[in-house]
C-alpha cells in the first residue's frame, strides 16, 4: 500500500496550473520587455508651459526686429497674410521702435495662451502701452534635413491679425493721428508780431519742413516733414514755439474709425516776447538805407542789455549785424584803453603820436601819414592815434588786453537765439601781433553785436550780456572797475565833440561815441571797413558799412540819423 501510494500522484496537483504558471511569467518577461522599450523612445518629459513662452518670446523679438525668415519658421502653417498684415500695421503707425515681453503660458492641450505686453515708440507722439496675447498650437516639426523624416512636437505660432494687436482682424487697421495747435508767435516788446519776411527775415528766421536729421534732433514729439523753424528765433524757440502735438491711435474698418485704441495730449505753442522795439527797428533801417555799401547797425539798451534793433543793407540778405565779423579798427582801442586805465595809464599820461613807429621790425603808420606831436593819453583817443597807442599798448602786459576783451564778451558765445556769431581776440603771439590787436587789427573779429556791447557797457558803467528775448530777471551786471567807466564816458564824449567823430554830434543830449577805420584785403593802398559806436541816452549803437573809407566819414552820421529818428 505504501510503495503504491507513493507511485501515485498527488490528489491536489493539476498539470493546468503549470501551464498558466508559464504564461504568467512569460507575460511578465514581455511586459518587462516593453517598459524597457517604452522608455527608451518616449525621452524626456517636456515642460510644455516652458516650451511655449519660449517661442512666445522668440516670436516677439523677430516682429520687434522685424526678422520676417523667423516669423515664417515659427508659424503652425504657412500663412498668405503674414506679410500684408505686417505691413499695413507698419505703414499705419510708423513705430521707432516696438518692444514686447512675454508673459505666463496657459497650456490646455495641444492649444496655449501667451499674453504678452508691448510698447511702442510712435515718432511725434510718444510710447503706447497694449496688452496682446500669441495662440499657440503643439505642430510635428520635422526633425533633420529630411521633410518626410521623422518628426517631434513644438510649439508653433497660429498666426491670424489679432496676433500683433488683439483688435485686428481681416479688413482692419491701426493708423494714427496727429495735429500741431497753431504756432505761437513771435513778438515785439509791444506784442505785435514780427515779421518773417524782409530786413528781419534773417534774424526772425523762417518755418518749413523738417528732414530726418531735424526730427531726430528736436526728440521724440517730431518726424520728417513737420514744420519746424529752419533758422533765426524760430529755430532757436521751436519748442516753445510749437508746442507738442496731439493725436489718437485709431482702429478703422474701412472709411469708419471702429475705436480710439488710445489719445496723445499735446501742448499749445506759445508766443515769445523778443526785445525788439518796432520803432527803433524802423528807425534804424531807415538811417541805413535802401542803397549803398553793404552795411549793418545793432541798437541796444545799456541799462538793461536788451537788443532793441538790428537792421541790415541790404535787409533781405545777410545778416552782418549779428553773424559778420570784421577787423574792428579804432572801436577796439575802448576795450585797449580800458586796459591801459587798469594798467596804471592816467588820461593825462603823455605819449608820442609821430606818423609812424616801428615794433620788433614791422612799421605801422597812422591814417593819412598824421602827426600830432606829444599829447595826452585822452587826446590820443579822441583823435585816433595809432601809433600812440601802440606805444602804450606794447608795454602792458599781453593778458591786460585778453583779460579787457574777455570781460566784454569776445571768444563767449554770444548765445542770442539767433544765428550770431563769436568775436574773437586771440591771445597775442608776440609784441607786433599785441599791438595790432591793440588797434582792432591782426587777428581779432569783432560782430556789430559786440561793439554794440562794448559801446553799452560803456554807457551803463558796467558789462551785461546782450539778449533778444525778453528775460523774467535782469541780466547780471558785472561793473568797471572804479572811475574807468566816467573816465571812457568822458573819452567818447570828447570823440564827437572835437575828435574824429564830429559828424555825429547832436544838439541836446550829447552823442558819445568812437570812430574805426579797419583795413582789410591785399589791395595797394588797403580797402577799409568804415565803423562808429556810440551811445546817447539809454541807448548805444554800432553801424558798420563795409569797404566804406572812414568811420567818420561813412558810419557816424548814419548813427547821428538814428538818434534823430528816435529822438
Amino acid at each position: 500500500m505504501a510503495d503504491e501510494a507513493e507511485k501515485t500522484p498527488d490528489a491536489g496537483f493539476n498539470p493546468l496550473w503549470l501551464v498558466l504558471g508559464a504564461v504568467v511569467v512569460l507575460a511578465a518577461l514581455v511586459g518587462v520587455l516593453v517598459a524597457t522599450g517604452d522608455a527608451k523612445t518616449a525621452g524626456p518629459v517636456r515642460n510644455m508651459q516652458a516650451e511655449a513662452e519660449a517661442t512666445a518670446t522668440t516670436w516677439l523679438r523677430a516682429w520687434a526686429a522685424d526678422d520676417r525668415p523667423v516669423l515664417r519658421r515659427l508659424l503652425a502653417e504657412k500663412s498668405p497674410t503674414l506679410d500684408g498684415v505686417l505691413d499695413d500695421f507698419a505703414t499705419g503707425l510708423h513705430p521707432g521702435r516696438i518692444t514686447a515681453t512675454a508673459g505666463r503660458a496657459v497650456v490646455v492641450g495641444d492649444q496655449a495662451t501667451v499674453p504678452f505686453d508691448a510698447t511702442l515708440v510712435l515718432p511725434g507722439l510718444g510710447d503706447w502701452h497694449y496688452a496682446g496675447a500669441l495662440t499657440l498650437a503643439d505642430t510635428p516639426v520635422p526633425v533633420g534635413k529630411d521633410p518626410k523624416g521623422d518628426t517631434e512636437l513644438q510649439w508653433r505660432v497660429a498666426f491670424t491679425p489679432a496676433v500683433v494687436h488683439p483688435d485686428l482682424r481681416p479688413g482692419r487697421r491701426l493708423t494714427r493721428s496727429r495735429t500741431f495747435s497753431p504756432r505761437g508767435v513771435l513778438q515785439a516788446t509791444d506784442g505785435s508780431p514780427l515779421p518773417s519776411s524782409g530786413p528781419l527775415r534773417s534774424t526772425v528766421g523762417t518755418v518749413g519742413p523738417a528732414d530726418a536729421a531735424q526730427a531726430t534732433t528736436l526728440g521724440p514729439a517730431y518726424e520728417a516733414g513737420d514744420p519746424v523753424g529752419q533758422s533765426g528765433l524760430q529755430a532757436s524757440f521751436q519748442q516753445q514755439l510749437a508746442g507738442r502735438p496731439s493725436g489718437e491711435v485709431r482702429l478703422s474698418e474701412g472709411q469708419q474709425v471702429v475705436k480710439v485704441e488710445a489719445t496723445f495730449a499735446g501742448t499749445p505753442g506759445e508766443s515769445v516776447r523778443t526785445t525788439l522795439d518796432p520803432r527803433l527797428l524802423a528807425a534804424a533801417q531807415a538811417a541805413l538805407g535802401p542803397a549803398g555799401n553793404p552795411a549793418a547797425m545793432v541798437v541796444i539798451q545799456p541799462s538793461t542789455g536788451a537788443v532793441r534793433a538790428v537792421a541790415n543793407r541790404p535787409g533781405n540778405g545777410f545778416n552782418r549785424a549779428l553773424a559778420g565779423r570784421y577787423p574792428p579798427g579804432s572801436t577796439m582801442k575802448v576795450v585797449t584803453s580800458i586796459a591801459l586805465l587798469e594798467s596804471g595809464i592816467t588820461p593825462d599820461t603823455r605819449i608820442a603820436c609821430p606818423s609812424d613807429i616801428t615794433v620788433n621790425g614791422r612799421t605801422i603808420r597812422n591814417a593819412e601819414a598824421e602827426q600830432l606831436g606829444d599829447i595826452s593819453f585822452r587826446d590820443a583817443f579822441t583823435h585816433s592815434c595809432n601809433t600812440a597807442f601802440i606805444g602804450l599798448a606794447e608795454k602792458i602786459p599781453a593778458q591786460k588786453l585778453i583779460d579787457a576783451a574777455r570781460a566784454l564778451g569776445f571768444d563767449a558765445d554770444p548765445d542770442l537765439g539767433t544765428g550770431a556769431a563769436t568775436s574773437q581776440f586771440p591771445d597775442p603771439n608776440g609784441v607786433v601781433d599785441q599791438v595790432s590787436a591793440a588797434i582792432g587789427q591782426g587777428r581779432v573779429l569783432a560782430t556789430p553785436l559786440q561793439m554794440a556791447s562794448v559801446a553799452a557797457t560803456v554807457a551803463a558803467g558796467g558789462y551785461r550780456k546782450p539778449h533778444l528775448v525778453e528775460a523774467p530777471v535782469l541780466v547780471p551786471f558785472v561793473p568797471m572797475p572804479t572811475g574807468v567807466a566816467a573816465t571812457m564816458q568822458d573819452f567818447m564824449r570828447r570823440v564827437v565833440a572835437e575828435g574824429t567823430g564830429t559828424k555825429a554830434q547832436l544838439p541836446g543830449t550829447p552823442v558819445a561815441g568812437k570812430t574805426g577805420t579797419a583795413e582789410f584785403g591785399t589791395a595797394v593802398p588797403l580797402q577799409t571797413h568804415a565803423w562808429f559806436i556810440a551811445f546817447r541816452g539809454d541807448l548805444a549803437v554800432a553801424v558798420i558799412v563795409e569797404d566804406g573809407g572812414f568811420g567818420g566819414d561813412a558810419a557816424a552820421p548814419i548813427a547821428a540819423d538814428f538818434f534823430r529818428r528816435v529822438g
